[in-house]
């Protein structure tokens, strides 16, 4: 299955990656580790927990993140990738504000 990132979903990862990397923590673990569940989602594609019809999430272990995404034929869309600690709400609207009709 061919994976691709919304463009709101890639500024997701550049703010995440920038948070842990002038926190001190390694953006390079971050990055390895949003790969290893983006090739777990390209495998699994129904894999991760349905959130509303459509749209999925699975998490990353070790980080407070959740990659949102929706299947789409032979498409997964990621939607977004946010940190799971923020207001479920915001993650909620922003979700099905980017999913597909």
């Amino acid at each position: 299955m061919n994976v691709v990132f919304l463009d709101e979903a890639e500024a997701d990862v550049f703010e995440a990656l920038a948070y842990y990397e002038e926190h001190g923590r390694r953006g390079s673990a971050f990055l390895a580790e949003l790969q290893r569940v983006t090739d777990f989602v390209r495998q699994y594609p129904f894999g991760g927990v349905e959130l509303c019809p459509g749209v999925r999430r699975f998490r990353l272990d070790r980080f407070p993140y959740g990659v949102g995404y929706e299947v789409r034929g032979d498409s997964i869309r990621i939607l977004a990738v946010l940190n799971v600690q923020r207001d479920p709400e915001s993650w909620m609207s922003r979700l099905k504000r980017r999913a597909s009709p």
